[in-house]
Order: structure tokens, then C-alpha cells, then sequence
């Protein structure tokens, strides 16, 4: 009988200790702002169930909590997708330092009061590096990566103008639209490749880091949520990826109206900062840049552009471009 009595004494006390552990283990990770699968604390905008880190449903946050010190957002984004919008408005959100510092190949960024850190790069690859660093240097550093993806009628265009605003923006080599449009033409064959590059290195990549299914399967995310969709790693914890402290914020230009709500309420403290247009920068030439905005290409001006890039198709699809 005291045998039994002991056996169960000791169970109980057992069991008592699990309780008491899991109850210090709650408490720890409410003061760190959320649980130890997230940045913040999500849960599922349709039911409000809280999520786990391998659920890959588009989630929302709670927006009553501030920006938990030891946070680094990583703007890692395809050229002219709003990458300096992003990472300006983060920078003045978080009254981070004047100086930017090239701190890895590929990369820049600006320290923040209360050790928070901004990130800037179009490099996929140097960014998961640089946001390992900062995490494994800091054990309560918080990792949001923010990408936007953009409609390539607009896109093309606007990459277009980028790499040749030198001798454009003042519009004094320009004789009409019409010249301006055979410029655009021929260089969208010219460079080819360098589009096909610049398209796929970054939004397919993270894309498969963070475990979604595909472009289009965002793209719906996208339309359900307002303009973003969230993700958080898969393998939260794991060694094999330098992404796997981080969540990922993507978001679609078109829906740029909502961002000054988006943000916020996936990053608190924030507050979004619009960038300059193509036509306040450019104004000689605005009603030009407008035309080959509106151009439509032709079919085989877009299977000559795409080439066998899956992604690419995808990425053209979702557009009905």
C-alpha cells in the first residue's frame, strides 16, 4: 500500500512540476511581445485560431504592442518595387541614424534606437547572410523580411527609365513619343537577360524559403487580405536556412493605397512615408513615360522577353500581363 502511495506522490509531484514549467514558459514569451513561433503574435484573420509556424495561411497581427526592441527588418526586393519607399519609410519610422553603412557585399543599412536595425538589398542571398548575422549576434533579435512584387507593364517600364534617366529625365534627346517608344522596344530585346535575371532573383527564392506553393497562390492570399500576404518560416529554429529566425512580408505595388494600414498592423510603429513618382522626378518627360507605361507589347515581344523562365511565366500570368 505505501508502495502504491509513493508511486502516486511521485507522479503528482511530476506532474506539478510540468505545470509550474509550462505555466514560466507562457509568461516568458508573452513579455517577448508574442509566442516563440512568431515575431508578433498572429493569429488567422478568418477565425482568429493562433497559428503555428508551419501553417502557411496568410496571417494578421495585433497592432496594441510597439515595435519589441532588438527587431531587424531586412528590405530585401526586386529593383523598382517600391525599394526605396520601404526602406525610407522604416528609416523614418524608427528614427534610425543619418548614416548608411555598406556592412555587407550587396547590402546597406542604418542602425535604430532600442538596437533595432533596417536592411536594404536586391541581393537574396547576401540579405539571408546578413540577417543570420544580426540574429545569431543578438538571441532576442526579431526578423522581418518585407519584399513587393509589381506588374510588369509598369515594372518594365520603370526599369527601363531607371537605367537610362541620365540621358533621359531632362528630354532634350527625345523628339517625340514615338522615339521614346522605339527606344523602349529595342532595349526590352537588348536586355533580355538582364530582365529575366533581375525578375527571378529574389521573389521565387524567398518565396520557396518561406514555403509557399506558389506565385499564384499568394497572389489569391493577396486578393483576400487587401494587397500582402504573411508568412513565416517552416523550419523556424533550423540551421539549414539562413531565413529561419524571419517572417516574410509580401506585398503587391498595386495595392500601394492600403500599405499606410498594411504596415502598421504587421509592424507596429510604423508609419508609411510615400516615395517620390517617375513624374515629379522627371517632368520633362512624364507624358513620354506615361506612353510606354500604357504600351502593349506584343505576344512575341513577351515570349521573346520570358524565354523558358517558369517563374516568369507564372510571374506574367498572375497579371494577365
Amino acid at each position: 500500500m505505501s508502495r502504491r502511495l509513493s508511486v502516486a506522490t511521485s507522479l503528482l509531484l511530476f506532474l506539478c512540476f510540468v505545470l509550474v514549467h509550462r505555466v514560466r514558459l507562457g509568461n516568458n514569451f508573452a513579455e517577448d511581445g508574442g509566442s516563440s513561433l512568431a515575431l508578433f503574435e498572429y493569429s488567422d484573420p478568418n477565425n482568429g485560431r493562433q497559428l503555428q509556424q508551419s501553417d502557411p495561411k496568410t496571417v494578421a497581427v495585433k497592432t496594441d504592442v510597439p515595435l519589441p526592441k532588438g527587431t531587424v527588418i531586412g528590405v530585401i526586393n526586386t529593383p523598382k518595387c517600391g525599394t526605396g519607399t520601404l526602406t525610407g519609410t522604416f528609416i523614418r519610422s524608427f528614427k534610425c541614424g543619418n548614416e548608411e553603412t555598406s556592412i555587407f557585399p550587396a547590402v546597406t543599412g542604418r542602425n535604430c534606437p532600442m538596437q533595432n536595425h533596417v536592411l536594404r538589398t536586391h541581393d537574396w542571398i547576401a540579405g539571408g547572410k546578413m540577417l543570420r548575422n544580426f540574429v545569431s549576434r543578438h538571441e532576442q533579435e526579431k526578423c522581418m523580411v518585407v519584399t513587393a512584387i509589381r506588374d510588369p507593364q509598369t515594372w518594365l517600364a520603370s526599369l527601363f527609365f531607371e537605367r537610362k534617366k541620365g540621358e533621359l529625365c531632362d528630354g532634350a534627346k527625345i523628339s517625340s513619343a514615338a522615339d521614346f517608344v522605339l527606344m523602349y522596344r529595342r532595349w526590352l530585346l537588348q536586355t533580355r537577360q538582364e530582365i529575366r535575371t533581375l525578375a527571378s532573383f529574389v521573389i521565387p527564392h524567398l518565396l520557396k524559403e518561406f514555403g509557399a506553393k506558389s506565385l499564384t497562390e499568394e497572389f489569391m492570399k493577396m486578393n483576400a487580405n487587401g494587397g500582402y500576404s504573411l508568412l513565416h518560416h517552416p523550419k523556424r529554429k533550423s540551421l539549414l536556412s539562413n531565413y529561419h529566425d524571419c517572417d516574410l512580408l509580401f506585398l503587391r505595388m498595386e495595392d500601394h493605397d492600403n500599405w499606410e494600414n498594411i504596415l502598421p498592423s504587421i509592424i507596429p510603429g510604423t508609419s508609411y512615408s510615400r516615395g517620390e513618382s517617375r513624374a515629379d522626378l522627371c517632368p520633362n518627360v512624364a507624358e513620354y513615360y506615361q506612353a510606354i507605361k500604357n504600351l502593349k507589347l506584343t505576344a512575341l515581344e513577351k515570349r521573346t522577353i520570358m524565354g523558358d523562365d517558369r517563374y516568369l511565366r507564372e510571374y506574367f500570368s498572375v497579371y494577365n500581363f
